[in-house]
């Protein structure tokens, strides 16, 4: 199976063992889900991602919440995230 960057990306997130944030994993809105979208654009499909891999038990949400530093989110607040050990099971066949 081939994963995308950002989801090597996630992998290696869930691999370090800390907690991270979309902005993380997508290092602030430069790296996004797909080519269609440039850098700081909607990137609707990154909470999808992420709502896909909380709901498989990759990911779970920690209970905080900070202030984005991503441009194009103009400093709302996201989730903070930490790695699973299903998650990590997963993230060692992504790399």
């Amino acid at each position: 199976m081939t994963h995308s960057l950002l989801e090597r990306r996630l992998a290696h997130f869930i691999m370090s063992g800390k907690p991270f944030t979309a902005d993380d994993v997508t290092d602030n809105g430069a790296i996004t889900a797909d080519g269609s979208h440039a850098p700081n654009a909607r990137q609707s499909s990154i909470g999808s991602m992420f709502r896909s891999h909380a709901n498989s038990g990759h990911i779970v949400f920690t209970g905080e919440v900070i202030k984005s530093a991503a441009k194009h989110r103009k400093g709302g607040m996201i989730r903070v995230w930490e790695g699973t050990e299903s998650g990590r099971r997963w993230a060692e066949r992504v790399r």
